[in-house]
């Protein structure tokens, strides 16, 4: 073998040994990395909690204002009374509506055919239409002593009906220091919902 031709192998054989070196990471790019990612999940993670409690307040909200339009839709396409009520047991065979006086509708609901003569009480023999189980995650949803509404066959809902509901995150602070994350759901006595931000006060 000639001189050249053996300079040539030689330095065929060292390009493919570079060409074939593995690469990866060491211990301490490793560690950058990590301290890294460390530092960026600090930084995201109370933004990433504040998303997830409006978005929940939010889901809320739309659910019992969806109540809400599912009963009045039902009153009207029966012809009857038909009550939303809060209760403390919604999933249970036989619920109960909680007191009148009551006014925290997060423990959930249930929607039923009621007759006349016991209105805002789900008794025996009427039509349960629809349960909503209690609210895991809520910080309350309260309706100024509310605790049952009532729509008549036209959609009207009665007088004691008519309301405004808070919706409150699974957080503490004042209604002030709460009030970019409050929701507010109005029932008007004309049986129709509106949700909408409170006051800068955190009032509905």
């Amino acid at each position: 073998m000639t001189a050249s031709k053996h300079n040539q192998s030689m330095n065929n054989y060292r390009h493919f040994r570079v060409e074939a070196r593995p690469r990866g990471f060491t211990l301490v790019e490793l560690l950058v990395t990590v301290a890294v990612l460390v530092v960026l999940v600090a930084l995201g993670a109370p933004q990433l909690r504040t998303l997830l409690l409006k978005r929940t307040v939010s889901s809320q909200a739309e659910s019992l204002s969806s109540g809400l339009r599912f009963a009045r839709s039902e009153a009207i396409k029966r012809g009857q009374f038909v009550t939303m009520c809060a209760s403390s047991n919604p999933e249970a065979a036989t619920p109960t509506c909680l007191a009148n006086n009551a006014s925290d509708w997060s423990s959930g609901w249930i929607i039923f055919v009621d007759h006349a003569a016991n209105l805002r009480q789900f008794d025996s023999g009427e039509v349960l239409l629809k349960v909503q189980p209690p609210f895991t995650n809520s910080g309350g949803m309260n309706n100024n002593n509310v605790a049952a509404v009532v729509f008549s066959s036209n959609g009207v809902a009665t007088l004691q009906s008519a309301g405004t509901f808070t919706i409150l995150p699974k957080m503490s602070g004042t209604p002030a220091d709460l009030q970019s994350y409050i929701s507010c759901v109005a029932l008007g006595s004309s049986g129709r919902t509106r949700t909408y931000k409170p006051d800068t006060k955190g009032g509905c």
